[in-house]
């Protein structure tokens, strides 16, 4: 199932536990189109790790449909998920909202006890190299305990990861104040692509 294979990227999203949002963390004003990232990008790292030798099949983002991408990505086993990017901008600073796209095989009731879970990425874009960023649990975590930050989540048992029911706006308020912050989006869990060159006509 696609939201399967999604789970499976989202756990790679991020090493250790992920930030899973019930809302999406954009709004649609905040939402952009992003043109140079259609085409096909090979792995560098996922998730820190170097994979240049794993032979993994690039990402893929077609042209833009309907105001989103829908991106094939693949993980170090190479195993494919087909997910929704939606790109936006807040503080200047470029933000992709990752999250798994419908299946038809998948009947109403199973849909209406799955609700889609988004992940965030800080988004930077230089030449030919794409660089994800993920919002980092850890991080984050330790913010709300200390409470240098207040995020709307629901409570759950102890060793489970928090799932965030905050509002997009919530969410674009709280990313405008840790935009340029490097230990909210280290890069020591960074997703680095290279660009392949569009085949000659």
């Amino acid at each position: 199932m696609k939201r399967l294979a999604f789970l499976s990227l989202a756990t790679a999203l991020a090493t250790g536990c992920i930030v899973q949002s019930i809302h999406p963390f954009y709004t649609e004003k905040s939402m952009i189109t992003l043109p140079v990232i259609m085409g096909n990008w090979d792995a560098v790292k996922l998730a820190g790790d170097d994979v240049r030798e794993k032979h993994i099949h690039p990402w893929s983002f077609p042209e833009l449909e309907h105001g989103e991408y829908t991106a094939q990505i693949f993980d170090v086993n190479n195993r494919a998920a087909s997910v929704k990017a939606i790109f936006f901008k807040i503080a200047g600073q470029i933000f992709c909202d990752f999250s798994p796209t419908g299946d038809p095989d998948i009947n109403a009731y199973w849909l209406a006890l799955h609700h889609p879970q988004h992940t965030v990425t800080k988004v930077l874009v230089q030449n030919d190299t794409l660089t994800l960023l993920p919002l980092d649990y850890d991080w984050l975590t330790t913010a709300i305990t200390n409470n240098t930050l207040t995020i709307a989540h629901v409570a759950v048992e102890k060793d489970q990861p928090m799932l965030f029911v905050a509002s997009p706006t919530e969410w674009g308020n709280i990313l405008k104040s840790i935009a340029n912050n490097p230990d909210a989006f280290p890069t020591k869990q960074a997703f680095v692509l290279k660009k392949r060159p569009a085949p000659s006509r």
